[in-house]
């Protein structure tokens, strides 16, 4: 892209820029510049790639893992709730059968409903992290060639990134990444660091300057 071509997307946040010949991105205050793209050679980006390992930063990144995407966070917490929700329904039935020395009546019917309950939730939960935790989580040295975003029009307004990495090991790929508010840093375009990948999805970077 030439210089005077003009920017309608912003290549650090993803924003649509709402004005012609601005410099700054009114949203996340970036400098208003073209994204190096696909077409730069990788091959520099590669061999800075490889010395990650050398860096001081490094033992750092690789221990600390990246936090659990919003689905796998869904299925722990219908984890947790299920069963608080058994715990809660059991109590119920063990008020109705022993204080009130009856199996029927209000307090067991409502008791069943939230055992029941629970235990699907704890069914379902399990379920999903067990779905992702069979595929596997691969670390690698990375560069961000470029980042974009759309916007899933779910009544949440939840926004889906998706970054073009360049690896260490000469592969590359574009992986979605679920944003998780807008309070969060998200990496911008020729961040180095350690990336940790889930099939088509970017679990997260952590930061390593080489």
């Amino acid at each position: 892209m030439s210089q005077s071509a003009v920017i309608t997307q912003c290549p650090e946040c993803g924003a649509k820029i709402p004005k012609a010949g601005m410099s700054i991105c009114p949203y996340c205050v970036a400098p208003l510049k073209a994204s190096p793209g696909k077409d730069i050679d990788r091959e520099p980006i590669i061999a800075r790639l490889v010395t990650m390992e050398e860096k001081d930063a490094y033992p750092g990144a690789l221990a600390s893992t990246p936090p659990w995407s919003p689905e796998y966070q869904r299925g722990r917490n219908r984890q947790m709730q299920g069963g608080l929700l058994f715990v809660i329904g059991a109590l119920l039935a063990a008020v109705q059968n022993y204080a009130l020395a009856s199996p029927l009546g209000a307090l067991g019917l409502v008791g069943t409903g939230l055992v029941v309950l629970g235990l699907w939730m704890v069914l379902r939960g399990r379920l999903a992290c067990g779905k992702l935790d069979k595929v596997e989580i691969v670390t690698r040295p990375a560069y961000v060639i470029e980042r974009s975003s759309i916007t899933d029009f779910d009544g949440k307004g939840t926004v889906r990134y998706f970054f073009d990495l360049q690896f260490s090991d000469g592969a590359d790929g574009i992986f979605f990444y679920t944003g998780r508010g807008v309070s969060e840093e998200l990496y911008a375009n020729g961040m180095t660091g350690l990336a940790f990948t889930r099939g088509p999805e970017l679990l997260g970077i952590n930061r390593v300057r080489v």
